[in-house]
């Protein structure tokens, strides 16, 4: 089963203004999330397959998911499959990147994980989430306040702005 949270601890990237391109998904049901194109959404190709637990199912940036593709939304309590109606592309303002603990984030009722094509398809996995957020909690149990100057030098490198931040309490 999904049980897990989705409180965000960080944000590598947190540009309210910026303009960027976002892929808009909308599915059956009429749920809908703008997601940048090489954001790995959960999906499944066979519905009748489909294992409660999102992080068994594929990690697919957006701008390759197609509609009939099938992608999780939270209802309630529970993860269900809803099929993709429409697929577009489109500007919009606001360019955030959270970070949670379980690697998964609700938006707008749609399920997806927290990772990019930054990370290899070949790692974008629960396991190598997980593993991260061990790294993040160790060097953040030092107490020598590094946690956040190194969310915000990777943040630099990999978002071109050091405009991380990192609250500690939800990791805790």
């Amino acid at each position: 089963a999904f049980v897990t949270t989705t409180q965000v601890f960080s944000f590598s990237s947190r540009r309210p203004q910026q303009q960027a391109a976002f892929v808009r998904i909308t599915t059956e049901g009429n749920k809908t999330v703008l997601v940048t194109p090489s954001h790995y959404m959960f999906t499944a190709t066979d519905r009748g397959l489909l294992d409660p637990n999102v992080h068994h199912w594929s990690y697919v940036p957006a701008k390759m998911l197609k509609p009939g593709n099938t992608v999780a939304i939270f209802s309630g309590s529970t993860i269900n499959p809803a099929q993709i109606k429409d697929i577009s592309i489109e500007n919009s303002i606001g360019v955030f990147m959270p970070h949670t603990a379980s690697g998964a984030i609700i938006v707008d009722g749609i399920v997806a994980t927290e990772l990019t094509t930054f990370v290899p398809s070949f790692l974008a996995s629960s396991g190598f989430h997980q593993a991260a957020v061990r790294v993040v909690r160790t060097l953040h149990s030092t107490g020598l306040g590094l946690t956040s100057s190194v969310a915000k030098s990777l943040s630099l490198l990999y978002h071109g702005m050091g405009d991380a931040i990192f609250d500690a309490s939800v990791l805790q």
